[in-house]
C-alpha cells in the first residue's frame, strides 16, 4: 500500500536546481494525498506562474509517476 512516507522519499530525490537542494529540506511540500492511486501533491513555491514551477510539476509528475502503485498525480503550487 502506498503511502505519504513513500511520495515523500521520492520527492526528496527532487533538488530545486537555484538552489541545489531537495524540495523535502526546502519545506516547499505541505501536503500528500493519496487517493488510490490518485496523487495529489501541494507545494509551495515563490515559483507559481513561473517557468520554474512548470518544470517542478513536470519532474514531480515523472518521478511519481513511476512508482507502481500511482496511476496519476496532481501537483498544486501555492504562494509562499
Amino acid at each position: 500500500m502506498l503511502e505519504a512516507e513513500d511520495i515523500r522519499s521520492v520527492l526528496k530525490e527532487i533538488l530545486d536546481p537555484e538552489l541545489n537542494v531537495s524540495i523535502v529540506d526546502q519545506g516547499m511540500i505541505k501536503d500528500i494525498n493519496i487517493n488510490g492511486g490518485q496523487v495529489t501533491i501541494v507545494a509551495s513555491s515563490s515559483y507559481v506562474g513561473t517557468p520554474m514551477a512548470e518544470y517542478l510539476s513536470d519532474v514531480i509528475k515523472q518521478k511519481i509517476g513511476a512508482l507502481p502503485e500511482v496511476d496519476a498525480v496532481t501537483v498544486e503550487f501555492t504562494g509562499k
